[in-house]
């Protein structure tokens, strides 16, 4: 019924219900060429809104419950696969940062601090906290979690405190320790090698030679840890430095490549013809030679997004320290860090 009242005059449409999960729900399968007048289908707000306006109507008439005051959390599709799949969002990101400030901080005012020390600009401008971040939006803390609004934040900051003024010792341990260059493994790699266990060794993913909160600029480069890890172990393993030593492993892995293709080409060409036994041998030739061909694909990919990722890497490293430099340059002059930062 739903389906005649929205397209039944124009358009054919499939129903489908399906069965085979806990949920059983409906599938419209819509032709978008109406077989009225040839105009197709426009998909957008106000179709979304007419087919939620018919549905709650044909529920009511029905005696089913609907949604009357729907809540929005204001998370986006990338956002929600991303938290299903156990991966970093830019906003899980800001959000662990922010939580991890709470609570290694004694009042707002270091709060500030650390926010600002991370990269981030906190604006007041307006009845709430909005923090902004370099390329991004700014993001108001408080709109979807009153958590973050800024009379929470002084509150959680109190409980923090207190929380550890009341356990054995009563010592609060410091954020930081002596900054030394002894311990850096990624000072024995040069090139590549280096920039990749560096950025690795700031978001986290590898043990920290020394304590220090990471700029957001490079921290956001957790979205994309699994495959920075995965290319950090390829450039180890084939002990790739340089543009130059990355280039000819590229070659040397074309080169593989093509000869894979040129295998697998000839064995399709002889399992045309064979039966029984052969034909089964030569698919299980095949298939393997495919799983090489994977890898090697796998690999080149590897050298096309390092040669693309590490510039970007590099662009970013260059501005944090530019930045650092530009703050210890104002504490020097005696200038204040928040004129700096904004």
């Amino acid at each position: 019924e739903l389906a005649k009242r929205l397209w039944g005059d124009r358009f054919q449409v499939v129903v489908t219900t399906h069965l085979d999960k806990a949920h059983i729900h409906n599938h419209f399968v819509l032709n978008s060429v109406s077989f009225i007048d040839g105009k197709k289908f426009l998909a957008n707000k106000e179709s979304y809104f007419r087919m939620r306006k018919e549905s709650d109507e044909l529920c009511r008439m029905y005696g089913k419950s609907i949604v009357e005051k729907p809540k929005y959390n204001g998370i986006t599709r990338g956002e929600f696969r991303a938290e299903k799949e156990g991966r970093y969002s830019f906003r899980k990101i800001v959000f662990e940062d922010i939580d991890r400030f709470i609570q290694d901080s004694r009042n707002i005012d270091e709060f500030l601090d650390k926010l600002k020390n991370a990269g981030y600009t906190p604006n007041f401008d307006r009845m709430y906290l909005r923090i902004f971040i370099p390329g991004h939006q700014t993001i108001r803390l408080d709109r979807k979690d009153s958590n973050y609004s800024l009379e929470s934040i002084i509150r959680r900051i109190e409980e923090s405190n207190l929380a550890s003024a009341n356990t054995a010792t009563g010592y609060r341990k410091k954020e930081y320790k002596a900054k030394t260059p002894t311990g850096r493994p990624y000072f024995k790699y040069k090139g590549y090698k280096a920039l990749y266990v560096k950025t690795m060794h700031e978001l986290g993913q590898l043990p920290k030679p020394h304590y220090r909160y990471s700029h957001i600029i490079i921290r956001e480069e957790l979205m994309n840890a699994g495959k920075l890890g995965n290319e950090m172990r390829f450039l180890i393993k084939n002990n790739i430095q340089t543009k130059a030593d990355l280039n000819k492993h590229k070659e040397s892995l074309s080169n593989i490549y093509k000869s894979y293709s040129e295998e697998r080409r000839i064995l399709r060409n002889r399992i045309r013809r064979a039966k029984g036994e052969k034909f089964e041998a030569l698919k299980k030739e095949i298939a393997a030679i495919n799983d090489k061909i994977g890898k090697v694909r796998k690999e080149l990919y590897y050298c096309k997004d390092i040669s693309e990722r590490s510039e970007q890497l590099n662009d970013k490293i260059s501005y944090v320290k530019q930045k650092d430099t530009c703050k210890d340059n104002k504490r020097e002059m005696g200038g204040s860090y928040y004129e700096w930062s904004k």
